[in-house]
């Protein structure tokens, strides 16, 4: 059985999946996403200028979607790319643990008496899923087992 601690990691684990996915669809809608998966182009290059300017908007939507207690962490990088690789490294990690801390969530998640069947199986969609995302997938015949 994993401990309260660990059972709160694998919360904000996911809450970083689910945040990162949020700050993805609002910078792709501002065009800024380049910045945040690519290197800065060099200082005075061409394109460097709205690089910059675009650099700026998708550091504010990144700080601007953090609990208030993280922005005095990331504030102070220069580049969003420099953010989003360290709390990649920070909170997504693949490690044995982590994934042995899911297929135990997985298992261990049984449908209460609130759930409709539609959302213990979006429940456990998820969770197939974000296994899958770390290299260990769920197959079909296993995920019927616990529908």
């Amino acid at each position: 059985m994993a401990s309260k601690f660990e059972l709160i990691k694998i919360e904000r684990l996911v809450n970083h999946r689910i945040w990162k996915r949020m700050v993805a669809y609002l910078s792709t809608h501002k065009k800024t996403m380049y910045t945040i998966q690519d290197e800065a182009p060099v200082e005075g290059s061409r394109g460097f200028t709205k690089w910059e300017k675009d650099n700026e908007m998708a550091h504010a939507i990144i700080l601007n979607h953090m609990e208030d207690d993280l922005i005095p962490l990331y504030e102070g990088y220069t580049t969003t790319k420099e953010i989003m690789d360290i709390l990649e490294d920070k909170y997504s990690p693949k490690s044995q643990t982590y994934i042995q801390l899911l297929l135990e969530k997985y298992n261990g998640t049984h449908m209460s008496e609130n759930d409709s069947m539609v959302d213990h199986v979006t429940k456990m969609e998820i969770m197939a899923r974000d296994l899958s995302n770390v290299g260990h997938p769920i197959f079909d015949e296993m995920q019927s087992l616990y529908f």
